[in-house]
């Protein structure tokens, strides 16, 4: 992980690759363009720093996934 002076980590972009691809074969996001849960409609945020919990946020209106 690389680390700057924002709050948040700057994961590289395999991690974030490797996350979707996981999240696709759980079946909390989708590879179906078509799917409520579109791999496409979200963005990686990292990490929650007590669970580790993946986490995931929708790009249009901003709320995270379950």
């Amino acid at each position: 992980m690389v680390t700057s002076d924002y709050i948040f980590p700057i994961y590289p972009e395999e991690t974030a690759r490797q996350e979707f691809d996981k999240a696709i074969a759980q079946g909390r996001l989708s590879a179906d363009e078509n799917a409520r849960n579109f791999a496409g409609l979200y963005m990686f945020m990292g990490f929650d720093e007590e669970t580790g919990e993946v986490l995931f946020k929708n790009i249009d209106n901003r709320v995270y996934i379950d």
